[in-house]
């Protein structure tokens, strides 16, 4: 090798040696987890309970469509549900991931 390399190297190791071993120093408790921590449990619950309750209900409907005759009542009682359930899971999902203008005290309080 020629000297400018050789003065790269050592040069590059002599900054290895003298950096800290952990530069960046990380909170105990994440960002993410206040933030899910700081949302009501009844709140969390409702939401995930419309959200998947009105998904399984749809699947349900779609699977008789083929199977049964009362496959409507089940479209709508899955929509139904969905609706609600997607849009405060989407607030609660962007208000933990810190998106500008989601907060969770925009959805209905629950009691």
């Amino acid at each position: 090798m020629d000297e400018i390399h050789v003065n790269v190297i050592e040069s590059y190791a002599k900054i290895r040696e003298e950096a800290p071993t952990s530069s960046i120093s990380l909170p105990k408790e994440s960002v993410y987890r206040r933030r899910f921590s700081a949302i009501p449990w009844k709140l969390k619950l409702i939401s995930a309970s419309l959200f998947f309750g009105g998904f399984a209900c749809l699947i349900w409907g779609v699977i008789c469509v083929f199977l049964c005759d009362h496959f409507v009542a089940k479209l709508v009682v899955g929509g139904i549900m969905l609706v609600p359930g997607l849009y405060s899971a989407v607030v609660l999902v962007n208000y933990i991931r810190g998106v500008h203008g989601f907060h969770w005290a925009h959805l209905p309080e629950v009691n």
